[in-house]
């Protein structure tokens, strides 16, 4: 009976851990930096007929500026729980719920000292706290992040299919001095999707959605010396809290269609009304347009395959850091040639801003490129190298550049059966 159970436990029970560690040289301002990353993970597979589960735990730590007058430390701890149910023939639930925890250690970069005291309530309502001798910053930004997801499809009919999809994410500092780095930002969306596969090369699809999203801000600002509740002459600190309120609405129109055997085609397009409001600014309505393009290639080369993405996308998206709705372009291309245990691939991705109602200091353009070599020694070892290019231009002037060729080796157990 032992040796049945176990049998069987093989077969729907199985783990699976890996392993990746970098080390690159980064060309910052024209300042060489050695940088090390490495980073794990630890998975649990559970298998039926009606129920699928994945439970996964990925820990990582990266030493920035090794040995340099701004060294830095980043820890992430990671965990994603994934769940998949088949209630039925025409009906399946996936649920997805993950949560990060990170700290940078920012010790040596010279941080002005931040107060750290919880915020009280004042008689007028409004939260903020007076501080007469601030605490010395701890040198570290901590930050958490959740994120849960439920997605319900259902089949009307042998050409109909249909789904609903929620999602609450929420990000921000831990802490007083980490919360006024990362404002708290909450994203709550509801979709709905209608598919009509009207052939097997056409495939069309409606989706209407609304996200929700509050931005907290958290700062500190000094008053001039003078009298104040906390005594004559003392220069007191106070701790503001502001929030914006975005609400964006999303009708787009889709079309999948597959050209031939080696290439296929998603062109989406369609409107989204934005409403903004602030503590200090009046509610403002937008009207944005979305769209997407993509192109998919895939051919055999020189007895190998060659694969080529390339994508184009047009996005209302809230501010990470002032919750302002702003409308951005994103542009992807990839290109990937794979020969037994040889990979060669490059990519190119290009995000640049269109509107910015808040005139912030935010990502104006951005280019991110990188080539690489892969090779696969054995079934659970590979070697890669490679180089990334950064190029980064805010709204307000700032340039940032990076050059980095890096070497990594990773190793990877596979799923293995308990």
């Amino acid at each position: 009976m032992s040796i049945l159970a176990a049998s069987l436990l093989a077969q729907v029970l199985s783990w699976s851990a890996g392993e990746r560690s970098e080390s690159r040289l980064r060309l910052d301002s024209n300042t060489p930096r050695l940088d090390v990353l490495n980073t794990g993970e630890f998975a649990l597979h559970l298998r039926s007929t009606h129920t699928t589960w994945d439970l996964s735990y990925a820990p990582s730590y990266s030493l920035m500026s090794v040995m340099g007058p701004t060294a830095s430390s980043l820890l992430r701890h990671s965990g994603t729980l994934n769940c998949r149910l088949v209630l039925s023939p025409k009906t399946s639930v996936f649920i997805a719920q993950s949560a990060s925890y990170g700290e940078r250690s920012l010790r040596l970069i010279g941080l002005s000292a931040v107060p750290q005291q919880d915020a009280t309530t004042d008689q007028q309502g409004q939260i903020s706290t007076h501080v007469d001798q601030p605490r010395a910053n701890s040198g570290t930004i901590s930050d958490g992040t959740t994120n849960s997801n439920i997605i319900v499809t259902h089949r009307l009919a042998p050409r109909w299919q249909s789904s609903v999809t929620s999602s609450y994410f929420v990000s921000q500092g831990l802490d007083t001095y980490s919360r006024s780095q990362l404002p708290r930002a909450e994203f709550l969306s509801l979709g709905l999707t209608a598919i009509h596969g009207s052939s097997a090369i056409d495939q069309f699809s409606l989706t209407l959605s609304a996200q929700n999203t509050i931005t907290t801000r958290e700062s500190w600002f000094n008053f001039e010396p003078g009298f104040s509740d906390i005594g004559y002459g003392a220069e007191a600190e106070r701790f503001q809290i502001s929030r914006t309120r975005a609400l964006v609405g999303t009708a787009i129109a889709e079309w999948r269609h597959l050209f031939n055997r080696r290439l296929s085609g998603r062109f989406a397009g369609g409107i989204s009304p934005v409403s903004a409001r602030s503590q200090d600014q009046p509610e403002k309505v937008y009207l944005m347009p979305t769209g997407t393009i993509e192109l998919a290639v895939a051919s055999p080369v020189e007895s190998g395959r060659l694969t080529i993405n390339l994508g184009q996308q047009l996005t209302p998206v809230p501010d990470r850091y002032t919750g302002a709705p702003v409308l951005r372009t994103t542009s992807d291309s990839t290109a990937r040639w794979t020969r037994k245990r040889t990979t060669v691939g490059a990519s190119l991705s290009v995000v640049s801003l269109v509107s910015n109602p808040a005139a912030t200091q935010t990502l104006r353009i951005g280019v991110t490129a990188s080539q690489y070599y892969n090779y696969q020694i054995g079934r659970q070892w590979t070697l890669e190298g490679g180089v990334r290019e950064t190029w980064q231009q805010y709204t307000l002037g700032t340039e940032i550049m990076i050059w980095a060729p890096y070497l990594a080796v990773a190793y990877s157990t596979g799923n293995v059966p308990f």
